[in-house]
């Protein structure tokens, strides 16, 4: 009755060993999920900061451009107003040239009209006899 005793103790403590290691194998594979699903968490969320810094870099990058594209606007309105500005001067400086030469010629004609009047000159009066 002792062997079986025996047996029957060395049978439970077997069992309670294989418990005990099947306890830890179960402690072990929880804490590898653990640490799986703590890198994966990691992993996505240095994911979601890099595709945030991305998105702000590309809203740098246009607001970047809509400011140069407006200094382009702004650069081209200049220089279509200083262009303006000179042909207005070169047609007043051409008007200019052309009173200047218009006097000019006036003064060499000796202040005549350019155009005659058309005066008749005055005849004697004829007197009649009665």
């Amino acid at each position: 009755m002792l062997t079986l005793l025996g047996l029957s103790g060395q049978t439970q403590a077997g069992n309670a060993n294989t418990q005990t290691v099947s306890f830890q194998n179960q402690q072990q594979t929880q804490l590898v999920q653990q640490q799986r699903a703590a890198q994966q968490r990691a992993k996505q969320m240095q994911l979601q900061a890099q595709q945030r810094a991305a998105q702000q870099r590309a809203r740098v990058m246009a607001e970047r451009k809509r400011q140069q594209m407006a200094r382009l606007r702004a650069a081209q309105q200049r220089a279509r107003a200083m262009a303006a500005r000179k042909r207005q001067q070169m047609a007043q400086q051409r008007a200019a040239q052309q009173r200047a030469k218009q006097m000019q010629l006036q003064a060499q004609q000796g202040s005549k009209p350019a155009i005659k009047p058309n005066i008749k000159p005055l005849t004697t009066v004829q007197t009649c006899t009665l």
